[in-house]
């Protein structure tokens, strides 16, 4: 084996070469790599929410814009708005 410039370049003898991934292997990344991505994405979701509750907090948006972000998110579906019953 040579490199580009035309030198030769040396395998390990101590590397053992990659075992073959079956199936199940291949199936279990896969899943491990999705977990992954599911657990960021709740991150991503939970800075949303605390983002848009500091804003509505600081008065730096009203509760329809705030509402509106977390439309915006997909988020909403958490938190179920109902506004405060009116008594009688």
């Amino acid at each position: 084996m040579s490199d580009r410039a035309g030198g030769a370049i040396d395998t390990s003898p101590t590397t053992a070469p990659d075992p073959v991934a079956t199936a199940c292997d291949d199936r279990t990344a896969y899943l491990l790599a999705e977990l992954r991505c599911a657990a960021l994405r709740a991150q991503l979701m939970q800075s949303d929410i605390e983002a848009v509750r500091l804003a509505l907090k600081g008065s730096l948006i009203t509760p329809a814009q705030a509402l509106q972000l977390l439309h915006d998110c997909d988020v909403l579906r958490y938190i179920e708005p109902t506004p405060p019953a009116i008594a009688p």
